[in-house]
């Protein structure tokens, strides 16, 4: 298995589960130890990445929905203008945006929240029947709260990435500690090649044997 592609933390867990299956020669004993020592350090690490990157999900899926909302809330002002004679059915938003609907739901995120809000307020002066200011201020709400979750956002994409710093700064004393495990088993197991490979198999090496298909029984006779 290539290193770039090599899942760490699993394929430790398993080399250290299988060397612990069976009677370990005394020279890789030591060697095991430190790996072991430096595994579970790591293993610790990936927990609090993973803890952190669910909790930066959680933060990013919030901004994703209130974005929907968001643009939704748009169709549906577009349509009280349009309804109010303020806008076109080409160009709903013309009086007081630059962009289109289409074109403002890709804008990117943040941008789309600053620019409602420009439009927001824009309408809020321009005199219009209720329904249509009615639509605005809901539009105005799912911005904010949009530029609220960006905000709340900012902390746990930190404690993410801070995480995933300190897991990989742990990677090259987890290697060097494996690699020297690898080579005095290699040596130790020098006469039992089948146990070295088995113990230190990628993690997907390992598979389940098949099962034997049934064999079809033969068809009866046809009687003629």
């Amino acid at each position: 298995m290539s290193k770039a592609l090599m899942d760490y933390q699993a394929q430790g867990d398993v080399v250290i589960e299988r060397l612990k299956a069976q009677p370990l020669p005394q020279t890789l004993k030591p060697y095991l130890s430190a790996f072991h020592k430096e595994h579970v350090a790591y293993d610790k690490a990936c927990s609090a990445a993973d803890k952190a990157c669910a909790a930066r999900d959680a933060a990013l899926a919030f901004v994703g929905e209130v974005d929907a909302v968001l643009d939704g809330s748009l169709d549906t002002l577009a349509a009280e203008l349009i309804g109010a004679k303020t806008g076109t059915r080409k160009s709903p938003f013309a009086k007081f945006s630059r962009y289109s609907v289409s074109q403002l739901k890709f804008l990117a995120t943040k941008k789309e929240a600053d620019e409602v809000l420009a439009m927001g307020a824009k309408i809020a002066k321009a005199g219009l029947p209720k329904p249509v200011n009615t639509a605005s201020a809901a539009c105005v709400k799912y911005a904010i709260a949009v530029k609220q979750g960006l905000t709340k956002l900012v902390a746990p994409q930190a404690a993410y990435r801070k995480a995933l710093e300190d897991r990989d700064a742990l990677l090259p004393g987890w290697v060097r500690a494996f690699s020297r495990m690898k080579k005095v088993a290699a040596v130790a197991w020098l006469d039992d090649e089948a146990t070295y490979r088995s113990v230190f198999a990628p993690v997907e090496g390992i598979q389940a044997p098949k099962a034997k298909r049934a064999k079809k029984a033969p068809a009866p006779p046809v009687d003629g």
